[in-house]
């Protein structure tokens, strides 16, 4: 459905959610490492770049969230992990955006 200035309500935050971790951490203060997989799993290795957990590499899976724009990963290959935002834009509607992290060279 419709909101104000012809938003579409189907993309926005949902304020139930329970925030992740890394939610709390820019995308640009992370950098794709790697990746680790077992029969059925795949994860992505990023390593912080900033902040106090800088240095420190996390193991994220598709569906967690991370970033401070409501970031969730849909996909994790060998290259890069794809991962879908939600950004307000001018008129205060939602639009979600792709992000590429990229496997960080050297």
């Amino acid at each position: 459905k419709l909101l104000h200035d012809g938003c579409d309500d189907s993309i926005r935050p949902d304020p139930e959610r329970r925030r992740e971790d890394l939610e709390r951490y820019s995308l640009d203060s992370m950098e794709m490492v790697g990746t680790l997989n077992r029969p059925g799993k795949e994860w992505g290795l990023i390593r912080m770049t900033a902040g106090p957990i800088s240095g420190n590499v996390v193991k994220v899976q598709s569906g967690e969230y991370l970033g401070i724009n409501h970031g969730q990963i849909n996909s994790i290959s060998a290259q890069q992990i794809e991962i879908t935002t939600l950004v307000p834009d001018s008129k205060g509607c939602w639009e979600r955006r792709t992000v590429y992290l990229t496997l960080a060279e050297g």
